[in-house]
């Protein structure tokens, strides 16, 4: 543990201690312990902000106070140093004097010291094996807080020491509920499914104690979709509890059933209402929930709409992606979506004219709106929104002297993309800006190049320019290049003057590339099950077996990323030896707003698929995310042979037998 980490989990140890050994001092009449008049937090607040050459002597102050004093004050102070000595000096001695001292204290008979110690104990249990026996000797103390430390201390332990898991299923009969919550959920989060422990589940999601109820509520998905389907009646009467905690978690799991495809019409009304919640999680959840389980758009689109000037971004990241499911029905939003691309979050400003493209010529009313947002300071802005302009069609037109100064000076490549792009669409309509649109032929940017040059062709005017500018990109060698402006002398009716340029030139091209050009097969698809299958990859330079191993799913500041990890085999044609890797493919989203993710280039709603390639050595293989367990994979026959393998042939499929003299015939019978 290291970084920010460990100096979170220092202060998070130091200040339960101190809470808890500030309010027993109280009780006892005793003051709370002190270096130099420094209280304990404020000690470890020292020695985070120390330089690492000055740390080492501020726990060496700790150590009079760990040895001698009164017994909590040894314990709140053993709790600092152990937190702290661990990372610095990797279980040295002084580490080994905290875990002894937090050892003795919770063996002993001061309870509010071994409250304390336990507790801090927990922090220690993966890594410290003594944690466990000590921990075991507290579970049938007749104190529930020392029991409740105890238990924890086990749940940390559980992932190290498979002991554990018996006293944590003792646990599950306990009498306090927050003593069951700990040992549930950590026999969850460990793969424990079965009956017994679910029953434990629902119990506490329906308890009194408001801690255990939370916590519970808070993992319910842990058991997966099925769980979640069958405890779906007490989800919905969760969502008008009293308690906000609940209300957005029930919406939070009802949310992560819509997205798993489930219609929860009943959900609608109650999602509604906590739309308004005074909660910000709670309207959170009802945001996105509110998008996937099966509302009307008359239901739904009022009510995400109202979100959008919410006080939270999350919220409004939330509302911004659930109105992405209503396609070109988010022009009921409209007035709302056209008074937030004024929002002061740049990221939103880029959301919204994302959404307003949805409506296409039913967002006319926009055009004002999004052409003072092609001036926006941000870059991903502008080029949004001349996307959306380009979206709305003929009514942008207004906008065409805007798009001519972006082609002519846009310091951003995306966004001056988006502008030729949108004066591609309005064609003939733009033809008065066929100039700085040839000149833009010789942009620095290839895809600006390409498109300025398609764009030529739907302007339908001939200049000079135009005429120049299609003839540098037939003599340029560059096969895309040609076809672009070949297309384009075609349109415009040069055939005569440029088609044998282009015809000339496009044979040299393909010369070179090593014959004559064909035509592509269309793209294949097929879903994929993760589970005991893998495939069989063959093409021209060699054939490579794939075996799926590790679907994961992250989220890391606002965006998640939905991936696959797969191991390959791979055998070049020619060769006797196979060689072996891995890699892994993805796909990212936003999935909330985060202020602290300023740079993203991604929409609420958007998904990037730019990563969810597999490589198995040379061989490429699009992928996408399916759901937990299955996906989809993409290939053209004609350049990549699929085939069907089992995971067990992994070590021992014979590749060459792959490797004929036409690399896309049939494999051989392998009866």
């Amino acid at each position: 543990m290291h970084g920010t980490t460990w100096k979170w989990l220092s202060v998070s140890i130091v200040a339960w201690c101190a809470a808890v050994g500030a309010a027993v001092a109280q009780e006892r009449s005793e003051e709370p312990p002190t270096i130099d008049g420094v209280s304990l937090e404020d000690w470890a607040d020292r020695i985070i902000q120390a330089k690492p050459e000055e740390q080492s002597a501020l726990l060496d102050r700790l150590l009079p106070l760990v040895k001698s004093g009164p017994s909590l004050a040894r314990a709140e102070a053993a709790a600092l140093l152990s937190s702290f000595a661990s990372e610095l000096e990797r279980h040295g001695p002084r580490f080994e004097l905290a875990i002894v001292t937090l050892l003795e204290l919770a063996g002993g008979d001061d309870l509010p010291a071994a409250r304390t110690a336990m507790q801090a104990l927990s922090f220690s249990a993966r890594v410290e094996p003594r944690v466990v026996d000590a921990a075991v000797a507290r579970l049938t103390s007749s104190d529930v807080e020392l029991r409740r430390a105890a238990t924890w201390a086990l749940a940390s332990a559980l992932p190290s020491d498979s002991r554990c898991e018996q006293w944590l299923r003792e646990r599950l009969a306990d009498r306090d509920a927050q003593v069951r919550c700990a040992a549930v959920t950590a026999l969850i989060a460990e793969g424990a499914k079965d009956d017994v422990v679910a029953g434990v589940f629902v119990e506490l999601a329906g308890c009194d104690d408001a801690y255990a109820r939370s916590s519970v509520l808070a993992h319910f998905g842990w058991l997966g979709n099925d769980f979640l389907s069958a405890q779906l009646p007490l989800l919905l009467e969760k969502l008008r509890s009293d308690s906000s905690t609940d209300r957005g978690n029930a919406a939070l799991w009802i949310g992560t059933l819509g997205e798993a495809g489930y219609d929860v019409p009943d959900a609608v009304p109650p999602l509604l209402e906590l739309a308004r919640d005074s909660n910000r999680g709670a309207r959170e959840a009802a945001a996105r929930a509110l998008g996937v389980v099966g509302a009307t758009t008359e239901q739904a689109v009022p009510a995400l709409a109202a979100l959008l000037a919410d006080a939270s971004s999350e919220v409004r990241y939330s509302a911004l992606a659930s109105l992405a499911q209503a396609g070109e029905e988010v022009v009921l939003a409209l007035p709302e979506l056209i008074a937030a691309l004024d929002h002061v979050d740049a990221q939103q400003r880029a959301a919204v004219a994302n959404l307003i493209a949805l409506g296409g010529a039913q967002s006319a009313a926009a055009v004002e709106a999004l052409q003072r947002r092609l001036a926006d300071p941000v870059a991903n802005v502008r080029t949004w929104s001349a996307f959306a302009l380009r979206s709305i069609g003929a009514a942008s037109l207004p906008a065409l002297p805007l798009f001519e100064r972006m082609v002519r000076g846009e310091p951003d490549a995306k966004a001056r993309l988006e502008a030729v792009r949108a004066i591609a669409a309005l064609g003939s309509l733009a033809g008065g800006v066929a100039e700085p649109v040839a000149a833009a032929c010789r942009d620095p940017d290839r895809d600006v190049q390409l498109w300025s040059l398609f764009a030529l062709g739907e302007l339908g005017v001939v200049t000079e320019a135009t005429r120049a500018a299609l003839q540098t990109a037939l003599a340029s060698g560059d096969a895309a290049l040609i076809e672009e402006a070949a297309k384009a002398a075609a349109k415009l009716g040069l055939g005569e003057e440029a088609g044998g340029a282009a015809k000339d030139a496009a044979a040299t091209a393909a010369a070179g590339a090593g014959g004559t050009p064909q035509p592509r097969s269309a793209p294949r698809s097929a879903p994929v099950v993760y589970e005991k299958l893998a495939l069989v990859l063959v093409d021209a330079r060699g054939a490579a077996i794939v075996d799926f191993e590790a679907p994961y799913t992250t989220v890391d500041d606002g965006i998640e990323r939905c991936g696959i990890t797969v191991r390959w085999r791979y055998l070049a044609r020619g060769q006797s030896k196979a060689t072996e890797g891995s890699d892994d493919a993805f796909e990212r989203r936003w999935v909330s707003g985060n202020s602290t993710n300023t740079k993203s280039d991604l929409a609420p709603g958007q998904v990037d698929s730019s990563a969810a390639w597999l490589d198995a050595g040379p061989l490429r293989l699009q992928w996408s995310n399916r759901g937990n367990d299955t996906g989809w994979i993409y290939w053209r026959r004609d350049e990549l042979r699929v085939e069907l393998a089992s995971e067990g042939d992994f070590e021992t499929l014979d590749l060459s037998r792959w490797l004929h003299d036409s690399p896309l015939a049939a494999p051989p019978d392998r009866r």
